[in-house]
């Protein structure tokens, strides 16, 4: 029993430490990263798409309902709140954010964030990976550029995007 514990945390942090992200940096044309980051805390559930392509992201809000049949939450609609450009600064932060989300944290905050990362070329998905950060570390980390931060800057570009952030 001892062995077969040990095992599967092997595997695990193998799989953990397989988990990679494309650099935002290094796109290649053609193609594109989509994020579904999803908040939740004691006073809030928020979910948003983001979908990075070249130096622009667009980004959206989307509606989710849970299915009891699949276990899962799922995308009910979608409202389009605009598209950014992004400098390789930003492309930098964005590099440095998934690099934290790749390391073995531990929670600790009501709050928790997940997030599902789809990466594709013109015509296919090349991978999925997915993250979870119950830690509330983000918010008070300069050099990383965050989905709220995102957000915030959206919200100030376009004064009728939904939310205060």
């Amino acid at each position: 029993m001892k062995y077969l514990v040990i095992a599967a945390l092997l595997l695990a942090s193998c799989a953990f430490l397989s988990a990679k992200v494309p650099s935002f940096q290094k796109l290649a044309k053609g193609e594109r990263v989509e994020v579904t980051f999803s908040s939740s805390g004691c006073f809030h559930h928020s979910t948003e798409l983001f979908i990075f392509q070249g130096n622009k992201v667009e980004v959206y809000e989307l509606a989710t309902t849970w299915s009891h049949e699949k276990q899962e939450r799922l995308t009910v609609d979608r409202m389009a709140l605009g598209e950014l450009v992004l400098s390789s600064d930003d492309c930098k932060q964005l590099d440095e954010l998934f690099k934290f989300y790749s390391k073995p944290v531990f929670g600790g905050c009501t709050t928790v964030d997940t997030i599902v990362v789809k990466h594709y070329n013109e015509k296919d998905l090349l991978s999925t990976t997915d993250f979870r950060d119950g830690t509330c570390a983000t918010y008070d980390m300069k050099s990383l550029l965050t989905f709220l931060d995102l957000r915030q800057r959206l919200a100030e570009a376009q004064p009728s995007a939904k939310g205060d952030f």
